[in-house]
């Protein structure tokens, strides 16, 4: 009965023929009780399997069998779990009695004995049945027959009195057993499904064509990178997924196979929404409608990207390979297990001259037969052929000789897949002209060592010491004369460390010397003192990439006779200096006398002469006139002449008026003599030089116009001074033809000799530079202040 509804529906079960229902104990009908008369056992099971009622009545009799014999479990329990009442067929099935089931709690029973949580759940749902709740739920029992588990669909609800208080709770449960497991193995099945597509990348799919409505397993939602909320489950939908590129090829073949209802198989590319892109292999069938045409497109994608692109490198591979094979200098001959070709390339049969459609399955046994008649050793080489192809573990390097002077060289090694020998690669390389090379090399290296023993031989020969050191300073070699200038055997010194053998020298210019040599890799010369071995060496030091050679030349003989020479040259020149200043103090000397006696001499007798004339002015005849003015003529010239000498002897005017201005009075003087047009370029003023530079630079200066005037064939001269606290430079240059080289180291110019003389008695230092037709000009560069030189004086008289 419903609470709150005034209706009670009553199924009343009778026996065919049976008047009024007769009403038990448990219910006091009211006059709003609906009754449904079942008169038949099917009818009752029927309308009590429809739910419509709210209690049974029956003839005791007639209800207990009606409800014995429904499977279903019936049962009355009191509102504190007890039961007070269930119907057979669970009894039966459980081997229960009834007095072991009614008067216990129901939760007890030995169905719930296997679980406490299962008792729980079923003591909470008839507690709450209790209260008024109608629940129902799925709870697992041990049965009482077999000992296995069965699962029940139970439901527990209030039954209440006619004022409406619950009196009882009515319980019913239906054995779900084989649906249950039957869903447990769908599941399973659908779990192992999914786990299959998401482990074999298989995802399927299925679109309906009628209502354009697509479905994806999980895993082609997984393949596609989509979650089901971001998909448009439409035709158009996958579509968009497509790669752009794929997109029309994708549409012809779906359209095709809808158009004919016949299975399909395509590839295309998807791209994700993180812009990666997968390939996919799709298989699909057609299902047709009841009319024949396309109802359902069913099918599965295989992502089958990492074999797209395993074969796409592959496929590059395989490109790569080959163009390698026709790119490279080699020939190639790849040949099976069974001896027969499975590759090769042009090259090769460029070089065995076969024809150009040998191809892969040809005999290469049949191939070595054909080139026979081309090889010094056929025999061999066909004997190797099939050696090789015999023992596929063998390996091979030989030299093949041709008739015609070809040279090849064959390498032949197993082809392994894994562990296991597939077949064999030959590559054959034509070394000709490398072997003539060699044999080049060969005659070459012979000469190369009899050269090495003739220069040894030389170099044994030689008086200079010669030793080699590699780019570790180590001894390759030495000679014999080497070997006595160190103290030592060669035999000792080869091989080792020429700083460990001889440390003493760590710290000499020499060891600077042959670094700086093998660092800059040009050739160096050193001459210098071995203070360790008190002597002088030369070393004339030659680097190359493997170390330095060096020729070693004892001077200390010649050195020390150089410095007695040198101090014998110094001796010479400070004579020399001595006699050239004792010659200036005689010319100044005699300039002087001339000057002074010869000069006041001449000039009295001119005035006497003048006097005599002063005379005879018309008392005298014509021929003592003219004598007496031939005289005075005579007089003057010779006074003219004894100042012109006395100037050349020593110009007053050097040491009255100074360097410039006696070079401008000896320039003038020149000009007026020679006929050359001169060019001056003279200070005004400046620091005055030392007398004894004055001097030098003077004689320097007639020197050099001397010179000009004998040899220079000059139109023009110009002399140039230019004098710093520092250094004083005098230049003299011509247009004349120019002095030679030889001309300037000849021994016999003796005025170029002169000058470099006088130069270097004052601590200076000349340059002489000539050009054929374009002048000489002479540089000579002194200091302008220097120590005060000793200068001869003549005793006077």
């Amino acid at each position: 009965m419903k609470q709150g509804d005034s209706v009670y529906r009553v199924l009343f079960v009778e026996d065919e023929g049976l008047g009024q229902p007769r009403v038990d104990g448990i219910l006091n009908l009211t006059d709003k009780t609906e009754y449904v008369r079942a008169t038949s056992l099917r009818e009752a099971r029927a309308l009590l399997q429809s739910g419509r009622f709210d209690v049974v009545i029956a003839d005791e009799s007639r209800l207990r069998r009606v409800i014995d014999s429904i499977f279903t479990f019936v049962g009355l329990f009191s509102v504190g779990g007890v039961v007070m009442d269930v119907n057979q067929s669970p009894l039966t099935e459980s081997t229960l009695g009834r007095e072991q089931v009614v008067g216990h709690r129901f939760v007890d029973l030995p169905w719930f004995a296997h679980s406490a949580a299962e008792r729980a759940r079923i003591d909470t749902a008839i507690t709450s049945a209790a209260y008024g709740e109608t629940v129902r739920l799925e709870t697992w029992i041990r049965s009482a027959r077999d000992g296995g588990l069965r699962c029940i669909d139970a439901g527990f609800s209030p039954l209440r009195d006619q004022n409406n208080v619950i009196t009882h709770v009515i319980g019913s449960g239906v054995d779900i057993t084989g649906r249950k497991q039957a869903e447990m193995e769908l599941a399973a099945s659908q779990m192992r499904l999914a786990e299959a597509q998401r482990v074999a990348h298989i995802g399927s799919w299925e679109w309906s064509v009628a209502d354009n409505r697509v479905s994806w397993s999980d895993e082609l939602f997984n393949i596609y990178g989509i979650d089901r909320a971001a998909f448009d489950a439409s035709y158009e939908g996958f579509l968009a997924r497509v790669h752009p590129d794929d997109v029309e090829h994708t549409t012809t073949v779906i359209r095709r196979a809808v158009e004919g209802v016949t299975p399909f198989i395509y590839d295309h590319r998807v791209r994700r929404p993180d812009g990666s892109v997968r390939m996919l292999h799709t298989r699909g069938e057609v299902l047709p409608d009841v009319e024949g045409r396309a109802g359902r497109l069913v099918g599965s994608c295989w992502d089958v990207t990492d074999r797209w692109q395993a074969t796409q490198q592959l496929e590059h591979t395989v490109s790569t390979l080959k163009a390698t094979l026709e790119a490279t200098a080699d020939g190639i001959l790849v040949g099976d297990r069974d001896g027969r070709v499975a590759a090769l390339n042009q090259r090769f049969l460029a070089l065995w001259r076969l024809p150009s459609d040998t191809a892969p399955g040809t005999d290469i046994r049949r191939l070595a037969e054909m080139v026979r008649d081309q090889l010094v050793e056929p025999d061999a080489f066909v004997g190797l052929v099939a050696e090789l192809y015999g023992d596929a573990e063998m390996e091979s390097h030989d030299i093949i000789h041709f008739k015609d002077g070809r040279v090849y060289e064959r390498y032949s090694m197993p082809q392994r897949m894994g562990d296991a020998i597939c077949g064999r690669v030959c590559s054959f390389r034509d070394v000709t002209q490398r072997e003539q090379l060699m044999q080049s090399v060969e005659a070459r290296r012979a000469e190369a060592e009899t050269a090495r023993k003739q220069y040894e031989t030389i170099l044994e020969r030689i008086s200079d010491g010669f030793v080699a050191l590699d780019r570790t300073w180590r001894f390759t070699y030495l000679n014999s004369a080497a070997a006595r200038t160190m103290g030592r055997n060669v035999e000792d010194l080869i091989g080792k460390h020429i700083w460990g053998e001889f440390p003493e020298g760590h710290a000499e210019k020499f060891k600077r010397a042959y670094e700086q040599a093998a660092e800059e890799q040009r050739p160096l010369q050193i001459r210098e003192f071995y203070s360790p071995w008190q002597r002088w060496f030369e070393n004339r030091i030659y680097p190359s990439s493997g170390g330095v050679s060096i020729f070693v030349s004892d001077i200390t003989e010649q050195v020390e006779a150089q410095q007695e020479l040198h101090a014998n040259n110094e001796q010479l020149r400070a004579l020399a200096a001595r006699l050239d200043a004792i010659r200036e103090e005689e010319r100044r000397v005699i300039a002087r006398e001339i000057h002074d006696q010869i000069g006041q001499a001449l000039t009295s007798l001119k005035l006497d002469v003048g006097w005599l004339r002063s005379q005879l002015d018309g008392g005298g005849s014509a021929a003592v006139d003219e004598r007496a003015r031939a005289m005075e003529a005579l007089v003057d010239q010779t006074i003219e002449t004894t100042r012109r000498v006395s100037a050349m002897l020593r110009p007053a005017i050097l040491d009255d008026l100074g360097l410039a201005a006696a070079i401008r009075w000896q320039v003038r003087e020149f000009q007026q003599r020679v006929g050359v047009a001169c060019e001056l370029d003279l200070p005004a003023d400046g620091p005055a030089v030392a007398p004894a530079i004055g001097l030098s630079l003077f004689r320097i200066v007639q020197e050099a116009l001397t010179n000009v005037a004998r040899h220079a064939q000059a139109r023009h001269v110009r002399v140039g001074l230019a004098i710093d606290s520092v250094s004083t430079v005098l230049t003299v240059s011509d247009d004349g033809r120019g002095v030679t080289v030889e001309e300037l180291e000849r021994p016999t110019s003796l005025g170029i000799v002169g000058i470099r003389e006088r130069a270097l008695a004052v601590g200076g230092e000349v340059t002489i530079q000539g050009s054929a037709g374009v002048g000489t000009t002479l540089t000579v560069r002194v200091p302008t202040v220097i120590e005060q030189m000793p200068v001869a004086t003549m005793p006077t008289q």
